[in-house]
């Protein structure tokens, strides 16, 4: 018996009551199924969104550490196991990840062999060893009969075209994938999984584009159908950047709840600690969210803004000028550019900055030097020209 299941044993021994009441809430017909999956050392549960809910309401802070030892006691051959991939992957456990591919893919089962193959060339993407190109050339070579991986194959993609501002292609891929094979799918894990994919990375897409609308759509229904850290955490991430320049309440407010989800997570919990800077320092307010002895750029220009907004600009202008731009990114100089505009209240700056926004393809971000023009009397015609 793993000991996962004996952890899970001991605990429904320690309070009698317990198993019937987690059973209804993950959603079991009755207890006889996880008692069945307690008692039975090679019974696995089928639907994966089970289990990681059960570890999540019994031993919330250890949910990685006991899904990835579980994982790795799984019959590769079977569908449990290749929930577990995905669950690894989602949650950004590399190693599990690819301990898992290499199981899967020295299994006596096709399907199996089929995710394996797929998945390993998602992580080769991802890490940058081979390009979409090799990767679409590689896929040809597979034989894909997996209603799953017809789909995953597909969305693997996305990230690379979000990563590349390539819009049109992010779009027209998604509107390629069968989001009704998807709804048929068995495993109710793969399904809000996949769907919550999609529904991140189109309000990313959205969000670029400057369609707050959609965007939060988008988010908003990933939101009801996932208990994914990642999910959670990115999704009022958007949510909040949807109100940066709008309304400085419900920006913090969604903040403030991703961060709550993934308060012990080393990925996301910096990057809204980052928005909530952003968002103190665009409203001038009290900011305990700078990142002070970092080298990273982003905290760097943080520190920059928050100096700006506290009307120390000589010193902001200081730490602009001591920067090596050749060493900066588009995004780099299009913040670059728009404190400079603060500073100096010169129009060529943030006209600068979004030119620079431009080449990144960012379309809501553009938003503040274009805030900003306005603000130092720019007419609206041109305004809604630049932000074409």
């Amino acid at each position: 018996m793993s000991d996962l299941k004996q952890m899970l044993k001991n605990k429904f021994d320690e309070n009698r009551g317990l198993l019937k009441e987690v059973s209804i809430e993950a959603g079991l017909s009755s207890s006889s199924a996880l008692t069945k999956f307690l008692d039975k050392p090679e019974k696995e549960l089928e639907d994966f969104s089970v289990l990681v809910f059960i570890v999540k309401r019994l031993f919330p802070d250890r949910e990685y550490q006991l899904i990835t030892e579980y994982s790795l006691t799984l019959d590769p051959k079977k569908q449990c196991s290749r929930q577990a991939l995905e669950y690894a992957d989602v949650n950004n456990l590399n190693d599990l990840t690819d301990e898992l591919i290499i199981k899967l893919a020295k299994s006596k089962n096709s399907t199996s062999n089929e995710w394996a193959a797929v998945y390993k060339l998602h992580r080769q993407m991802t890490k940058g060893e081979i390009s979409v190109l090799q990767a679409n050339d590689s896929l040809s070579d597979i034989s894909i009969k997996s209603a799953e991986m017809k789909i995953f194959s597909k969305v693997m993609f996305l990230y690379q075209y979000l990563n590349k501002r390539e819009f049109k292609r992010h779009e027209e891929t998604i509107n390629y994938i069968d989001t009704e094979l998807i709804n048929n799918f068995s495993s109710s894990f793969i399904k809000n999984s996949f769907n919550c994919r999609i529904l991140i990375m189109k309000g990313n897409a959205r969000l670029f584009e400057n369609d707050v609308i959609e965007t939060r759509d988008c988010i908003e229904k990933c939101l009801k159908i996932t208990n994914t850290v990642r999910f959670i955490a990115l999704g009022y991430m958007n949510l909040g950047n949807t109100y940066m320049f709008e309304n400085y309440d419900k920006a913090r407010s969604y903040f403030l709840k991703g961060v709550d989800a993934c308060e012990y997570n080393p990925i996301y919990k910096p990057l809204l600690e980052r928005s909530l800077s952003f968002l103190a320092n665009y409203w001038s307010k009290e900011n305990s969210y700078l990142v002070e002895e970092s080298e990273d750029i982003d905290d760097i220009q943080e520190i920059i803004f928050h100096k700006i907004s506290i009307g120390q600009s000589e010193e902001a202008l200081e730490m602009l000028n001591s920067l090596n731009k050749h060493e900066l990114t588009d995004y780099d100089l299009a913040y670059d550019n728009y404190f400079r505009g603060l500073i100096s209240k010169e129009k060529s700056y943030l006209y600068e900055s979004i030119k620079y926004f431009k080449l990144t393809g960012d379309k809501f971000y553009r938003n503040a030097p274009l805030i900003e023009l306005k603000k130092l009397g720019e007419s609206d015609h041109i305004l809604e020209l630049f932000a074409l």
